[in-house]
């Protein structure tokens, strides 16, 4: 069974860019248009079928630090890695989103073999999101 991911951005074509890149590499991609669609998304999953979220941080409705926030308060996805995948390079916003929860942090533009190696790491065996005890 593929893993499953789900990439939560707004811009189609980055979410169709990330969503293409995983499924080469053999990976479920589930996609959601912004971050209450993610919510949305992930409230219908089963807790052994995620492993892994992709987010953008400007987004309309809930930005990626509110998802981040809320991913970690949910009762079964909470040690869920999370990738932040955002156009926004300020390290503020690398610092805000290590605060909130998020375990890696990739800037666009972004080559795929990068995305690609952040996804594996993050996917390897022992490694933990930044939940905070």
């Amino acid at each position: 069974m593929a893993k499953k991911i789900l990439v939560i951005d707004d811009n189609p074509t980055i979410r169709d860019l990330v969503s293409f890149t995983l499924q080469l590499e053999g990976y479920e991609p589930i996609n959601a248009i912004d971050g209450i669609d993610g919510l949305l998304k992930l409230d219908q999953l089963h807790h052994d079928e995620l492993q892994l979220i992709i987010t953008d941080i400007v987004m309309p409705k809930l930005d990626g630090f509110g998802v981040i926030k809320q991913v970690r308060k949910h009762k079964i996805f909470y040690q869920i890695p999370i990738l932040v995948l955002t156009a926004r390079g300020l390290e503020e916003d690398e610092r805000m989103a290590k605060q909130a929860g998020a375990t890696g942090f990739i800037r666009k533009p972004f080559e795929p073999g990068d995305l690609l190696n952040a996804v594996r790491k993050l996917l390897a065996p022992g490694t933990k999101s930044n939940k905070k005890s």
